[in-house]
């Protein structure tokens, strides 16, 4: 798999619905995370009982966006470009293959409908990770970090590029 192996674990502090009924973790971090119950793909089916989540209040889950690298303050960036709507038919292809971003350069990816991997490569200093992009979650790409994205099926994304100034 393309988890690092440390991941970030935060206590899980409560549920709520989102707006198509599906079931979201609130964590103790902060940040929420969907906990679905859709085999084959995921096989938590605790979670459509109130006793399955009651019993689940307090165990630890990995929260992805713990695990997300995060941009600088925005004061310390400048917007460079903002790409238009890429499909995965017009994906770069230097962008599905290993690339690194310069130094001072940052992306932030954000996906409009369908789902694609950010895959940060291993280097000496780190080991191979990976998140599932989709429309709630967004990648961020930091400099000299090497990466490619993966498309699961067809995905609409837009790639905002950042300089920071130090």
């Amino acid at each position: 798999h393309y988890r690092q192996a440390i991941q970030m674990q935060q206590t899980i502090s409560g549920f709520e619905q989102d707006e198509e009924k599906h079931w979201v973790a609130k964590l103790s971090c902060g940040h929420k995370q969907h906990v679905r119950h859709d085999p084959p793909w995921q096989n938590r089916p605790w979670v459509i009982t109130f006793e399955g989540r009651n019993e689940k209040l307090g165990t630890r889950l990995e929260c992805k966006k713990c695990d997300m690298p995060r941009l600088p303050p925005k004061e310390l960036l400048t917007l460079l470009n903002s790409s238009t709507k890429i499909s995965t038919s017009s994906l770069p292809s230097e962008l599905l293959a290993e690339e690194q971003l310069p130094n001072n350069i940052w992306h932030e990816i954000s996906v409009l409908s369908g789902q694609i991997q950010l895959i940060f490569t291993a280097t000496e200093i780190s080991r191979q990770q990976g998140f599932l992009l989709d429309y709630g979650f967004s990648g961020i790409v930091p400099p000299q970090r090497p990466f490619q994205l993966k498309p699961n099926g067809p995905v609409e994304l837009r790639i905002l590029t950042y300089e920071e100034h130090r």
